[in-house]
């Protein structure tokens, strides 16, 4: 038990990021423009979406390694586990096997737990429902923060798994809270349906009752100038499915061309069409028993208008209620307008790629999806951010992003996820809001097997807030391996072990459609210059890699003063083999042959090292690598193409 009241000494000794709204329920439009995600699991990259399990990193002294954050400050947002090598000798030593988090110091983890003692938190009531198990899977929402450095590790083979972390682009971003506040997130979520979760009160309300008959559409709200809606709360006369999935809530906001909202009650209050309104009970939306309750703030600069349209075959009595302020909360320009993208049952056939329940340009951040696992429990999800082509997220089966396991657990309820109905779940990012500041492609696999290989169609809802402007511009590309863009860019490299190599290659996920790049390997370094916009907040800094080599460490100088260290764990490189392989001849775990090496990998770089400037020179020091294929490329560190992206402030 020693390790458990070092796991609660560090809790009790670290803060959590401040403006996570959670804590700050009103600030959930402002954009977060120094917080990015990314999320390390166990998904096969081969593409294969069946019997995806033990795959990992690499396997050192310290176990078998799940997630890497080196050289990274941020925060961890959530865990989801299903099991270890559980007694298996072949897997890893002892019964029950370990798990290790390491927070900062890398000779010592700060928490080191029995993987069934870890998630089982009814022994500890003041963790839950941050930490929960149910039907086979385990979950967690620590916020746990990290100032250098986060890694997980385990003694025994992990079976499935995800480790998401926030991470924060320069100190300020990072805001910390009293530890104390942690049980104030527990209080709020122990008793929580139907509550309103924020903490400044509506200084205005309406409430009355209403009857819209068949084919007709009534105003239920209308409001000019500033505002920001708290709470929408409606008790139809019925809550079956014959009446909150016909009748359609209308949200317009600002004088869009195109409604803000426009979807069946059921999936505005956070269920699903022909599911038991009973089983939505999140955080921000559901059914208490008698009201349903939506509590995401509706924010509105010139108008607000709210209408109901009855598409039911009968009239449809209801009692509505709404709370709202008025006056603006969040400052139009740093703030994005609450929004649902509603799909409704859209196909996609075998071999077409990924559907995109949402794809949208701008700034902003996802809260919520509701969604049928179409086509297979296994399609995995995927999020690309900001262009990059490798997923800030992907999943290893599509009942995990709501933090189930083995399929659906029907009537599940947490603030957080649940069960809605059979391949149906609903999962909200509260804690672990998914942020974007030029684009975001949040899209869903249809593939059983393999990724794409079965049809598949979808019904799903997305809720996000989106502000048009983006706030991360291209500023500069370099093409490495091409003469001209090495020249016009100052390109030049150092190192006694040094190549020009071009590749035909693919991406992970959606993008696998080989291509070929030429590229530059060296054990020494790389200095070039990029022109970006001075009227930046800092930059970010992307580079195309092959993910032959991976854990890339590399000292990033930025007009010859330190800006820190580029870490690029890589993906997968040991995969799960098969034990009867001859039954899987399509399968072949060798990165030897697997086409999808290149990757995207992002660094940021401080604004007071690029605020004011045209241009910056910037040198890439290889640390060290490890390779998947020879031991002749460790130490190589890799690029295939260079961008420079400017933070700018609207």
């Amino acid at each position: 038990m020693k390790y458990f009241y070092i796991f609660l000494f560090h809790i009790a000794s670290i803060g959590l990021y401040a403006q996570n709204p959670i804590l700050s329920w009103e600030s959930l439009p402002r954009i977060r423009d120094g917080v990015k995600i990314r999320a390390f699991t166990s998904y096969n990259p081969t593409g294969r979406t069946f019997r995806d399990f033990r795959n990992y990193t690499l396997q050192d002294e310290t176990g078998f390694e799940m997630a890497d954050f080196r050289g990274e400050r941020g925060m961890l947002t959530g865990i989801w586990f299903t099991s270890l090598g559980d007694g298996d000798v072949r897997f890893g030593p002892g019964c029950f096997g370990d798990i290790k988090l390491w927070f900062d110091d890398p000779e010592y983890p700060a928490i080191t737990q029995q993987r069934d003692v870890l998630f089982y938190w009814s022994r500890f009531p003041n963790l839950h429902p941050l930490w929960g198990t149910a039907g086979g899977a385990q979950w967690a929402f620590p916020c746990l923060p990290f100032d250098r450095l986060f890694r997980a590790a385990s003694t025994q083979a992990p079976h499935w798994y995800q480790f998401t972390a926030h991470l924060y682009r320069t100190a300020a971003s990072s805001e910390a809270i009293p530890p104390a506040q942690l049980a104030v997130v527990n209080d709020k979520l122990k008793d929580y349906v139907g509550k309103y979760p924020g903490s400044l009160p509506a200084n205005q309300a309406q409430e009355g009752r209403l009857e819209v008959d068949p084919g007709k559409t009534v105003s239920i709200f209308e409001q000019s100038g500033n505002g920001v809606i708290h709470a929408i709360r409606i008790r139809p006369a019925s809550i079956s499915n014959a009446v909150v999935d016909k009748v359609f809530l209308k949200l317009s906001v600002d004088k869009e061309t195109a409604p803000s909202a426009y979807v069946p009650l059921s999936v505005f209050f956070g269920g699903y069409e022909a599911a038991p309104m009973s089983n939505a009970k999140g955080l921000p939306c559901g059914f208490d028993g008698e009201w349903l309750y939506f509590f995401f703030p509706i924010p509105y600069w010139e108008n607000c208008r709210i209408e109901l349209e009855n598409r039911s075959q009968q009239a449809v009595s209801l009692t509505q209620r709404i709370e709202w302020v008025d006056h603006e909360e969040v400052p139009r320009k740093e703030a994005g307008q609450f929004r649902i993208q509603y799909n409704d049952g859209i196909t996609r056939k075998a071999g077409e790629p990924d559907f995109p329940h949402l794809a949208v340009k701008g700034s902003g951040h996802v809260v919520g999806v509701s969604a049928n696992l179409a086509g297979s429990i296994e399609g995995n999800f995927r999020v690309y951010i900001d262009d990059s082509r490798t997923p800030a997220i992907e999943t290893t089966g599509g009942e995990d992003y709501f933090c189930n396991a083995f399929g659906i657990d029907i009537g599940l309820v947490t603030p957080f996820h649940g069960g809605l109905n059979d391949k149906v779940g609903y999962r909200f990012h509260i804690i672990d809001y998914i942020p974007f500041q030029s684009s975001i492609i949040l899209g869903q696999d249809h593939g059983h097997s393999y990724a794409h290989d079965t049809d598949g169609t979808f019904r799903s809802a997305v809720f996000y807030y989106l502000n048009p402007t983006p706030r991360l511009v291209l500023s500069d590309s370099l093409d490495v391996g091409s003469l001209y863009s090495e020249k016009s860019h100052a390109f030049a490299f150092a190192g006694k072990r040094h190549r020009l190599q071009t590749d035909t290659a693919a991406y992970e996920g959606n993008f696998i459609k080989p291509f070929a790049d030429a590229g530059r390997w060296t054990e020494g370094e790389f200095s070039f210059r990029m022109k970006i916009d001075p009227a930046n907040d800092g930059i970010r800094l992307r580079r195309c890699i092959n993910q032959l080599a991976f854990h890339q460490e590399v000292e990033v100088f930025v007009d010859g003063q330190p800006a820190g260290l580029w870490f690029e764990q890589g993906s997968n490189y040991h995969l799960l083999k098969e034990e009867n392989p001859e039954a899987y001849p399509e399968y072949n775990p060798d990165w030897k042959s697997i086409p999808n090496r290149f990757r995207d990998t992002d660094f940021e770089i401080d604004p007071g090292m690029t605020q004011g400037k045209n241009s910056i020179m910037i040198r890439l020091v290889a640390k060290g690598s490890m390779s998947a294929v020879s031991a002749m490329d460790e130490g190589l560190i890799n690029a295939y193409s260079l961008s420079a992206y400017s933070y700018i402030h609207p």
